[in-house]
């Protein structure tokens, strides 16, 4: 993502406000599931909680933390992704971790269509 083709996007969780610079807007998702495992031979999936998508990333929460920097392979619905961690963190006072994973390639309308976006996320 590049500066120049960011726009400022404003969003709200219920327990964080923040602008953000963003190339495409952010879907979020009602308790949707994945898989996610890192990109080696031997490595299992990990179930995540889908929070977020867009089509260049997503915001995970997961029992396993992942390092930054690490490629991962991430499952929603039909569709295999591959990734990089770029953001990862543990919540305080909990065993999960919030994760941010950029896509190699950004995902299609049709991908952001089957996983339930509106047009309006999905031809930004």
């Amino acid at each position: 993502m590049t500066i120049a083709n960011a726009e400022l996007v404003s969003f709200k969780t219920e327990s964080l406000g923040v602008a953000e610079l963003r190339q495409f807007p952010r879907m979020p998702m009602k308790r949707a599931k994945g898989q996610l495992k890192k990109q080696a031979l031997l490595a299992n999936y990990t179930v995540v909680t889908i929070l977020d998508v867009s089509r260049s990333g997503v915001g995970v929460l997961a029992a396993k933390r992942f390092v930054l920097g690490e490629r991962v392979k991430l499952k929603i619905g039909y569709k295999v992704i591959i990734g990089t961690v770029v953001y990862s963190f543990q919540l305080l006072g909990k065993r999960e971790c919030r994760m941010g994973i950029e896509f190699e390639s950004m995902l299609t309308m049709s991908d952001m269509l089957s996983m339930g976006a509106s047009g309006k996320y999905a031809f930004s």
